[in-house]
């Protein structure tokens, strides 16, 4: 048989032929030649424009200023907040219309200065010569030293600028190495408060005979004697103090009659204070009491009796500028069943306070001095909301 005669055999009709298939190995590196040209073709066409945009960039500087270690929410008088201030430059290219910014880290600077406003809040320093924090001399690269003096209570900007000269772009043109930029200035706020308040209370109840019109009880002087109040950082205060009460003795007459009415304390009681500082300078202050118990004797045509008598002042809410108040206003107690007034001065504790020496029961022995006198005068309008 001719070993040619199946090539030469005819199919049956409708018979199938199967295709030779190639070889694994053919077909990967049809795959990858294809995968090749793929790639060389992208390549082409990013890479010309990635390297024309890459080309395209600006260069930028900025003042960066940090406080150090933290700064809190408020200063006080008088405090002293350091800030770490230095020049950085950034990179801005534009590749295939996205926008990248490279930091290129500090810079030497020139004319870095630092300015406050209002001027009157504080005073900014460039310390050099810190012990506790390197300061730089023009031209160094790094951070600066400034010191922030809290003078005054307020808000105040900090606003720091510098110069850098045109070397830094890295350009090689004369014209831009020898000319010098502005640096994008930083700016902080900072809140000055006063952190320390005392306030001092004389509360007065005159002879009362509203139980029995015809026995008048003794008048009841009540005094808190410098009560401080203390800022948190948040600009929170909270403090406490103590009421030292005085009673009296009462005689009254009626009818042919009389009436002798002792009364006496032998406790204080406690008094809760607490405080906000607004941020157009009003501070807010509360005052919260605990009830105290006075013993009574009672002696009507000579009959005698004795017992006690409860006294809860009402709460009292002072608003006062932050310079400090001396006011007086009404005072309850025992939920306002019975009335009488009270005085209050509120300072900062680094002011001189007023002469506040009022004598055990004398309704009207509270000295002022000019300064206190000065201030009821200028704000005669401060008046808080505690009695009815």
């Amino acid at each position: 048989m001719n070993r040619n005669s199946r090539n030469n055999q005819q199919l049956a009709p409708g018979a199938r032929t199967s295709p030779r298939l190639k070889p694994p190995a053919a077909r990967w590196r049809w795959f990858l030649a294809a995968l090749l040209l793929a790639l060389v073709t992208i390549s082409a066409d990013l890479l010309p424009s990635a390297r024309a945009a890459a080309d395209q960039g600006s260069v930028s500087f900025e003042v960066w200023a940090f406080p150090a270690p933290k700064q809190p929410q408020v200063l006080c008088v008088n405090a002293k907040q350091p800030f770490y201030v230095s020049v950085h430059k950034n990179i801005h290219k534009d590749i295939n219309n996205l926008g990248v910014d490279f930091p290129a880290g500090a810079v030497s600077f020139l004319n870095l200065t630092g300015t406050v406003q209002p001027s009157n809040i504080g005073v900014l320093n460039h310390n050099q010569d810190s012990s506790e924090l390197a300061g730089l001399s023009e031209g160094e690269a790094g951070s600066a030293n400034f010191e922030f003096i809290a003078k005054k209570p307020g808000t105040a900007t900090l606003t720091f600028t510098a110069n850098v000269s045109g070397h830094e772009t890295g350009s090689t043109d004369a014209s831009v190495s020898g000319r010098s930029y502005s640096a994008k200035k930083a700016e902080i706020t900072v809140k000055v408060i006063h952190c320390k308040f005392k306030a001092k209370t004389v509360v007065k109840f005159p002879p009362n005979g509203k139980e029995n019109p015809l026995v008048l009880t003794p008048p009841i002087v009540a005094r808190m004697e410098d009560a401080e109040l203390v800022a948190d950082a948040g600009g929170h205060f909270t403090g406490s103090g103590s009421l030292q009460w005085f009673g009296g003795t009462q005689v009254s007459s009626f009818g042919g009659g009389s009436a002798i009415v002792v009364e006496k304390f032998s406790s204080t009681s406690p008094v809760e204070l607490a405080g906000e500082m607004s941020d157009d300078g009003l501070f807010t202050l509360n005052l919260a009491y605990d009830m105290v118990f006075s013993s009574f004797t009672e002696t009507i045509n000579g009959a005698s009796a004795s017992g006690q008598n409860p006294y809860l002042l009402d709460p009292m809410q002072i608003i006062a500028p932050d310079s400090g108040v001396n006011l007086s206003q009404p005072q309850g107690y025992n939920a306002s069943s019975f009335m009488g007034s009270v005085i209050i001065e509120v300072t900062p504790e680094d002011d001189t306070a007023s002469a506040f020496n009022p004598s055990d029961q004398a309704a009207s022995s509270l000295a002022l001095s000019p300064w206190a006198a000065v201030l009821w005068s200028a704000f005669p309008r401060w008046v808080g909301s505690g009695g009815n």
